[in-house]
């Protein structure tokens, strides 16, 4: 005999928590929907919009939050009293073709939400069991119960299984899915779990909202539902086999807690099973956010291992925990209205791999989902970090800017590339100043024995970089030009105003001054290099690529700087690499030497981590005015903190950048930084004069 037909309590938990939405002076039923403990019942959207005469998808609520729903009783399928109960809106999720916007009724567009929770207001006796909850697998043999009692369900079958949506075949024979059925629960006989909520029909299917969306729209308004979902039996025993202990147990639920909105305490004696279901109502992201979890609180490398294949397995293109990328999604809209680019746009910047497939998002928030599966670079990082940089260095909005950033560095350091990232972030801001800069050519010049090996990037109107040409073989400046020639023949870049060339060079590989040569135009270049285009010289990025030793610089202010002028001190680069690798503590250097050999030692402090360096550009000895002596030798204990940024924002204030006549010194040099921040540029720039 079909379970329909049995009058046993095979299926009385779904029975019990059937309801019927009615409009008070319509005889028929518009939809149905499950009743909850504590009087809350969950329904489609659509089911209260038809009951009130709206349209299907009239987006705005039909009441505010809290407030009672006029003209609509719901009636409880096994409710003795058969009473016309009143509801309040606890929740609105319309439906939604695109963030914000409505499906057409006459068309077959895929929408997303289409859910209302609401609230009894005057409550029946809870159901004497409440039914679970649990998740749809293809082939699953389901019944569609409609509201009342008098009506038989509709058995059908699970044709697919989407993130979105249930697809159902719609019965040859005997009851059919139709009007009046939606907002009912998709009920499995079997396991007893409800998998979904009937939604609507087209042609020879019909669709259902799957539990997963149902938790996710609404769990954290229903606080007993968590407990109520079926555990995910293969998650669950992989819990247990990674998390033997219950400190283990303790600290993953600690940390699950903060990733989870909204966030919560864990209840003492937490479980594996707490676990698994307190993950579950948040989908696939849910699941790879507990992954996560378990995959820093295992114990042992062995379960580590088995975490990671589970991801690889599971959700093999999540990135981002629930938390992460829900605060993601808030930035981005408040990026939105002053960025001047393209999702599409920055998608390239943040791929740069050439995947058209891709397509074009139509929204930020849909441009991270693009990228999120894709990493690339010598740490693999994720294409959605270098995103959000290129947004935050595009954005006009400075303090959403500022917290985009403080974003990707909390996921990089969870990730593990910190020190990616800074590269990542400096690359977007070079993006960004070359392209409000019009660079449209970066040739980058590396000197050979005879001759540059050279490399010649494009710029698009984005500042995204394309490689045009890439040479090996040395060539001189010459052979350079005439080619280079070629390719701005190629690409139609005529000469004038709106083309400039940006040269990657050392400074003394084309025996320039150091000083600010990376913001002049040298006609001597521009000659030699055979073009009558503006010239930009810039260094290297791997210059910028040193971090600061944390332990030099905690020690910078308790011993005196590494004297080096040729009579104390190592002036080979290979000494001065050896006496850094055996004193760790040198937290500074003075040099007293020639530009060309200062600069070599320069390279090796800064690849040794040393925080602070002074260039003498002539040993002084004695004759050292008071501050700097003192300085050298160690006196005063916080004059090696604050004396090089005092110079150093007089040196940018007084810079003939800014307009102002060239106020130089000639004595000292520095490169200085928190080693909090990215390294600078080594600086051999030389600042005001130091007097007593």
């Amino acid at each position: 005999m079909p379970p329909w037909q049995d009058d046993s309590s095979v299926d009385r938990p779904i029975r019990e928590a059937r309801v019927a939405v009615y409009r008070d002076d319509v005889v028929d039923s518009f939809g149905g929907g499950v009743l909850l403990p504590g009087g809350l019942v969950v329904t489609c959207a659509h089911v209260l919009n038809l009951a009130l005469g709206r349209d299907k998808f009239c987006h705005p609520a039909p009441v505010d939050q809290g407030a009672e729903i006029p003209g609509i009783h719901l009636l409880a399928a096994l409710d003795p009293a058969a009473a016309c109960r009143r509801v309040r809106l606890r929740r609105w999720v319309p439906a939604e073709s695109a963030p914000g916007t409505a499906p057409r009724p006459d068309t077959q567009q895929d929408w997303q939400g289409d859910l209302a929770l609401l609230e009894l207001v005057t409550r029946p006796a809870d159901p004497s069991r409440a039914p679970g909850w649990g998740h749809a697998m293809r082939d699953d043999r389901i019944f569609a119960w409609y509201a009342r009692d008098q009506i038989r369900p509709v058995e059908s079958a699970v044709r697919a299984v989407a993130e979105s949506w249930i697809t159902l075949a719609q019965p040859p024979v005997g009851v059919r899915f139709g009007e009046g059925l939606s907002g009912s629960a998709l009920w499995h006989p079997d396991r007893q779990e409800i998998l979904g909520l009937v939604v609507s029909t087209q042609g020879p299917y019909a669709f259902a909202i799957p539990t997963r969306k149902v938790l996710e729209r609404l769990g954290d308004a229903i606080p007993g539902l968590v407990g109520l979902t079926t555990a995910d039996p293969e998650l669950l025993d992989l819990v247990k086999q990674v998390l033997t202990g219950p400190r283990q147990v303790a600290d993953c639920a600690r940390w699950l807690a903060l990733q989870l909105p909204p966030p919560m305490a864990p209840p003492p004696g937490v479980t594996a099973e707490w676990l698994v279901g307190h993950s579950q109502p948040w989908g696939d992201r849910g699941v790879f956010t507990l992954l996560k979890a378990m995959e820093a609180h295992a114990a042992l490398e062995e379960q580590r291992m088995t975490v990671r294949e589970a991801i690889l397995e599971r959700c093999p293109d999540l990135v981002l925990t629930v938390v992460e990328h829900r605060e993601l999604a808030e930035l981005l809209l408040r990026a939105a209205p002053g960025l001047a680019l393209a999702p599409q746009e920055l998608v390239r910047l943040a791929h740069p791999l050439g995947r058209e497939q891709l397509g074009a998002p139509a929204d930020l928030a849909a441009a991270a989902r693009c990228v999120e599966p894709y990493a690339h670079g010598v740490n693999q990082v994720p294409a959605v970090l270098r995103l959000v940089e290129h947004a935050a260095a595009r954005t006009d909005r400075p303090g959403v800017g500022n917290l985009l950033r403080l974003w990707s560095s909390r996921v990089a350091q969870r990730i593990g590339v910190e020190q990616a990232l800074r590269s990542i972030r400096e690359d977007a801001r070079e993006a960004c100043r070359s392209a409000a800069q019009q660079i449209r050519l970066q040739v980058e010049l590396i000197k050979a024995d005879e001759g540059y090996r050279w490399v010649v990037q494009l710029r698009d109107r984005t500042g995204a970089l394309r490689v045009l040409r890439r040479e090996h073989t040395p060539r001189d400046l010459q052979q350079i030009a005439a080619e280079l020639a070629l390719i701005i023949d190629q690409q139609q870049a005529a000469p004038g105003p709106d083309l400039m060339i940006a040269f990657l060079v050392e400074p003394e590989q084309l025996g320039l001054e150091p000083e600010w040569w990376e913001l002049m135009p040298y006609p001597q270049v521009r000659k030699g290099m055979g073009t009558l285009h503006p010239v930009l010289l810039r260094r290297p990025r791997a210059w910028r690529r040193r971090p600061v030793d944390r332990q030099r610089w905690d020690r910078l202010d308790q011993a005196p700087p590494l004297h080096l002028d040729g009579a104390d001190g190592p002036t080979d680069p290979g000494e001065l690499f050896d006496r850094l690798a055996d004193d760790p503590g040198t937290g500074c250097i003075a040099v007293a030497l020639e530009q060309t050999l200062a600069l070599a030692l320069v390279c090796v402090a800064a690849g040794e981590g040393v925080p602070a360096v002074l260039w003498l550009r002539a040993a002084e000895g004695d004759g050292l005015a008071a501050p700097l002596h003192d300085f050298l030798h160690g006196c005063g204990p916080e004059s090696l903190r604050t004396l090089p940024e005092q110079v150093r924002l007089e040196r940018r204030s007084s810079a003939p950048r800014n307009g102002l006549p060239p106020r130089l010194g000639h004595r000292l040099a520095l490169i200085w930084e928190d080693p909090e921040w990215p390294f600078p540029d080594p600086d051999l720039t030389a600042p005001l004069p130091l007097e007593g």
